[in-house]
């Protein structure tokens, strides 16, 4: 089971370090990988470095992303 988000959410980019900060969580219309009682989410980071938000898939998250707090 993957890890799931919440808004508050400290994550940190694996490729250069950068702090991003979960600002709001989406539900897709698709189902989660080989579940049919749930649904995959999409989170929007606002990139504390740019100064930019930008919407993720939650496969992205888990693959290029670090939660420094459990």
């Amino acid at each position: 089971m993957s890890r799931k988000f919440k808004v508050g959410d400290l994550l940190i980019r694996v490729r250069d370090s950068r702090p991003c900060l979960v600002v709001e969580v989406a539900q897709t219309p698709d189902r989660d990988w080989g579940r049919t009682d749930t649904f995959r989410r999409q989170y929007r980071l606002f990139d504390g470095v740019a100064g930019t938000h930008k919407w993720y898939p939650d496969t992205m998250i888990h693959a290029n992303f670090d939660a420094p707090i459990p």
